[in-house]
């Protein structure tokens, strides 16, 4: 879409009254530019998926719908859900998820909409590292059981730890997260 370029559009393609008395005059309407706004406004109400009807706010409903897809994430820190902004809208709260992007090649992302991972998490044995959580018991006078016949065994090694689980959470900062669902 285009300036206005009617004769007496101010030279950077503004509109401009007419001073009676004066040689300014207004600007002359015309029939072309108010129709490339009237099918610029009409494109994007029905990129949007609306018909055109008489009324209001059409226009505002249409960007909010194009900005907000049905699907689409919304991410922030007010406390007003988007359905008091945009009350023709379903949106759902998502609590409590990390939002990971789509990838084929791993099984764990692999899915639109598939939910997995835990808080915390406890090791079993076999996720230990090599040598971790154990240590050799030491018998009396200082010999470490088991190595003195060269043959250590389970029976001389003490475990270590408290099987707790521990926390798997990265550095977050806490924000509403809303889907749009209608």
């Amino acid at each position: 879409m285009k300036r206005i370029a009617t004769p007496n559009a101010t030279e950077d393609g503004k509109f401009q009254l007419g001073v009676p008395g004066t040689a300014q005059k207004a600007t002359e309407f015309g029939d072309v530019w108010p129709n490339d706004v009237q099918e610029e406004i009409v494109s994007i109400i029905e990129a949007a998926g609306l018909t055109p009807t008489a009324g209001v706010a059409q226009l505002y409903r249409a960007l909010a719908d194009l900005e907000h897809r049905v699907g689409d994430y919304l991410v922030t820190e007010s406390s007003v859900s988007p359905a008091m902004r945009w009350p023709w809208q379903t949106w759902i709260e998502v609590p409590g998820r990390v939002l990971v992007g789509y990838d084929a090649s791993q099984t764990e992302f692999n899915a639109i909409g598939k939910q997995g991972g835990a808080k915390t998490k406890t090791l079993s044995i076999n996720e230990l590292p090599v040598g971790a959580a154990i240590k050799p018991h030491v018998g009396n006078g200082g010999e470490i059981d088991g190595y003195s016949t060269g043959a250590p065994n389970a029976d001389n090694f003490d475990t270590a730890g408290g099987s707790q689980a521990f926390s798997l959470l990265p550095p977050y900062r806490v924000a509403r997260v809303w889907r749009r669902t209608a």
